[in-house]
């Protein structure tokens, strides 16, 4: 038969192996809501870090653009090149790669092929293994594709009239295969938005808004309704839709 003293002591170690218990659930606890309230907070910080990055790799192609035109008596690039009858390298980044920021980085494109591009080129939403020339894609409306060009020369930024209305370049994906496009096709975007190959897009992002840069150098997001809607004035210039490129 147990004590006085023995009792005593029992209920002792079983009130502190109840305490122990309860700090430790309390500090499990107090872990799950840390780490509910500090993952999502980082996961925004990320999401708005990525986002930054995006509109100052928008900026920078559309810097690049302006003074590859100031050193190409206006014009903007070819959206490529014709060479051996069909679409071909220099495409429209290519063609401005020197004037791009130099920092290059690896990224691995679809197949699982490494190779080294410019950061300027390399959209951060965009998986690894799923990389392109360029995340970015370039509107066919501003740097023209082989036969598409009203009279044959590239397209001169002084003969655009409205530069803050129309995009130079944008977040787009190929259909078929959900990829990051290069380029847009604006004429048979603009006429067939069901069924255009390759399409403005936000696919990788949280944000449901298309990322643009115009002409001028400003950057926009833009919701796929209103890019739709817009889908015109955004990818052709105005005087290209005066003298009724889009139909012809």
């Amino acid at each position: 038969m147990m004590n006085n003293r023995s009792l005593i002591t029992l209920e002792k170690k079983r009130a502190c192996g109840a305490s122990t218990l309860l700090e430790l659930l309390a500090g499990v606890a107090i872990v799950a809501l840390l780490a509910a309230l500090v993952i999502p907070a980082v996961r925004g910080m990320t999401e708005k870090g990525k986002t930054m990055q995006r509109m100052a790799n928008l900026k920078a192609i559309a810097h690049a653009c302006q003074v590859y035109a100031a050193d190409n008596d206006g014009s903007l690039p070819f959206l490529c090149s014709s060479a051996a009858g069909g679409w071909a390298k220099p495409f429209w980044y290519n063609t401005i790669s020197p004037y791009l920021p130099q920092k290059q980085v690896q990224v691995v494109g679809s197949g699982q092929v490494k190779s080294l591009n410019y950061s300027a080129l390399v959209c951060p939403f965009v998986p690894s293994g799923q990389h392109g020339g360029s995340d970015y894609a370039g509107s066919s409306g501003v740097f023209f594709a082989p036969g598409e060009s009203p009279g044959g020369p590239a397209m001169r930024v002084a003969a655009i009239e409205n530069p803050s209305q129309v995009v130079l370049a944008v977040s787009a994906e190929v259909r078929s295969s959900g990829l990051p496009s290069w380029y847009v096709n604006a004429r048979y975007y603009a006429n067939f938005p069901d069924s255009s190959s390759n399409l403005p897009s936000a696919k990788w992002t949280r944000s449901p808004n298309i990322a643009a840069v115009f002409v001028d150098g400003h950057y926009e997001e833009i919701s796929p309704a209103k890019f739709r809607e817009n889908r015109a004035t955004y990818m052709i210039p105005k005087n290209l839709l005066q003298a009724g490129w889009l139909t012809q």
